[in-house]
């Protein structure tokens, strides 16, 4: 799973896990295939990786249910999007909810964002 790099510079994997991963999930394909920084490095490298790679919504749709079942080596890839911030802030904030009422944490919900959330409160019985 690789969540976060989202500039050419940016890098987070080997070039090896892309060449290793026959099915590889991205959340904005274009996007992750095209400009993220492990992927360009891949393609430099000369390794192909446009025939294996399926949407997020493809793999959720059931689209690409045959080329799931056959992989034996899958790969996640995602820019990190401010949508997938908001849903693992919320999930985490309604767990944390009654465990940390009044105090104060800082949740990291990708390489490049923190959110300091306040719980104010009351612990349910």
């Amino acid at each position: 799973m690789s969540i976060g790099s989202t500039i050419p510079q940016q890098r987070e994997i080997a070039v090896s896990v892309v060449e290793w991963a026959d099915l590889i999930v991205c959340d904005v394909l274009d996007e992750v295939l095209e400009s993220t920084g492990d992927m360009i490095a891949a393609s430099a490298a000369g390794i192909e990786f446009h025939d294996k790679s399926a949407s997020l919504t493809d793999l959720l749709s059931g689209t690409c249910a045959d080329r799931l079942a056959s992989a034996r080596n899958m790969m996640f890839k995602s820019i990190g999007s401010g949508l997938q911030d908001i849903v693992g802030t919320t999930r985490s904030r309604r767990r944390k909810r009654s465990a940390m009422a009044g105090s104060t944490a800082e949740i990291w919900v990708s390489s490049m964002t923190r959110v300091t959330c306040r719980w104010s409160i009351a612990k349910r019985t």
